[in-house]
């Protein structure tokens, strides 16, 4: 059986069929399809047996970003569960291939923000010294990729969102840091305007201290989105936290708002 064959016997077969046929139309695979697919396999011993055939086929299709990249979800995920620098590592260089070969696959761009932020979760000791000592910033670069991601991500920056979500539930400062540089970079940028950025800035930026700067941002998107519970009810929340006396009215607009979605069959959740 070949390497090709024996991927596709297994339940990974979802990932390793999903990214081929996205490169065939010329774009990034899902990323959302992709994360939960590589994030079902939770044997250490299950994920080194995929790396394995995963380089097998790669060493004879070199040139596919598609399997650079599959290779580089295998490596992080293989990081996730051992906490080993190494895969890490591993995961940046396969995403960075991605990157040479399919420069606008913003996934890819992402995929390398998670694997530094990863590698220097892992990495302790002398290298963790020198990396300091010679300037590196592997939290900086990484927003920075973020930002690159969204960017070409410019009509829903799924991954800087995520990301940025996933910040938040954790409750993990390092990387509520990291997503807030991030989307200040994304500020000016194609992705800047996006209803989901602002707000996911907004609630970064109330929850660091810079009520003003969430308020800049929420007004005028609360103008735009007077049906938004989730707009209106964000800008109540940091007017009352700013110390603002307007709360009341996008509180009210807010619950109008979620009572009409009711009305729709539909129920307000908080993304946040």
């Amino acid at each position: 059986m070949t390497g090709l064959h024996a991927l596709r016997s297994l339940p990974f077969l979802a990932l390793l069929v999903a990214a081929p046929l996205a490169a065939q139309g010329g774009g990034p695979p899902a990323l959302r399809d992709l994360r939960q697919t590589v994030g079902l396999v939770g044997s250490a011993d299950s994920l080194r047996r995929l790396e394995q055939l995963a380089i097998a086929v790669v060493r004879t299709q070199r040139d596919d970003p598609s399997l650079h990249l599959q290779l580089g979800l295998i490596a992080l995920r293989l990081g996730e569960v051992t906490g080993e620098m190494r895969h890490y590592e591993d995961a940046y260089d396969e995403f960075g291939t991605t990157v040479t070969l399919k420069p606008g696959w913003w996934i890819a761009w992402y995929g390398q923000a998670l694997a530094q932020l990863g590698a220097q979760a892992a990495d302790i000791g002398v290298l963790a010294a020198f990396r300091k000592l010679t300037g590196v910033d592997p939290e900086l670069e990484a927003a920075t990729k973020l930002a690159t991601s969204a960017g070409l991500d410019s009509l829903r920056a799924e991954g800087l969102v995520q990301f940025g979500r996933e910040a938040l539930a954790k409750g993990e400062a390092r990387l509520v840091a990291v997503a807030r540089e991030a989307l200040r970079q994304s500020a000016g940028g194609p992705a800047g305007g996006l209803r989901d950025v602002q707000l996911l800035r907004a609630v970064i930026e109330r929850q660091s201290g810079r009520g003003d700067v969430a308020l800049a941002l929420l007004e005028p998107l609360a103008r735009r989105e007077t049906t938004d519970a989730e707009v209106q009810l964000e800008l109540a929340q940091t007017r009352f936290t700013s110390g603002q006396l307007g709360g009341l009215a996008p509180w009210y607009a807010a619950l109008g708002g979620a009572e009409a979605r009711s009305s729709r069959g539909c129920t307000m959740t908080s993304s946040w």
